[in-house]
């Protein structure tokens, strides 16, 4: 497994559930953590617990359906931190009732940021992830001299 150690990651749905568990993760591993979620209150519980562990994290509150949110927060990201080398992407919701009776403003939130929220964040971090990814193993691919 690659090193994790001082790397940072961005974890967007931290607050809880599966994005807490991975903070913590990640945290145990030594890595730097962003740590993204809709719910502050969850969320800064969530980071007081990581930087308990030792572990260099700053949390921000994201509506990761706004692609301008997200642009916003990459940019944060890479003042604070540089590039990320891992994205988490678990932001997630869901609504418990009937199909029929789920209105179209409940579909679009669901498609917002079950859909969305990965597509905004994907096109913020992944290019210079893969550039950073092409330049390693280009280094660690040249024949010796």
């Amino acid at each position: 497994m690659r090193q994790l150690r001082g790397r940072t990651v961005l974890i967007t749905g931290a607050a809880d559930g599966i994005g807490r568990g991975a903070a913590l993760a990640f945290a145990r591993e030594g890595s730097r953590l962003a740590l993204v979620d809709i719910d502050g209150e969850k969320l800064e519980a969530a980071g007081e617990e990581v930087r308990r562990m030792g572990a260099e994290c700053w949390t921000r509150v994201v509506d990761v359906s706004s692609a301008e949110e997200v642009r916003a927060i990459a940019d944060a990201v890479r003042e604070e931190f540089g590039e990320v080398d891992v994205l988490v992407n678990v932001a997630g919701v869901c609504i418990v009732s009937d199909i029929a009776d789920t209105s179209l403003d409940d579909w679009r939130w669901i498609m917002g940021v079950n859909l969305w929220g990965p597509i905004h964040t994907i096109r913020e971090f992944l290019p210079a992830m893969r550039s950073a990814a092409a330049a390693t193993s280009s280094t660690s691919l040249r024949p010796a001299a």
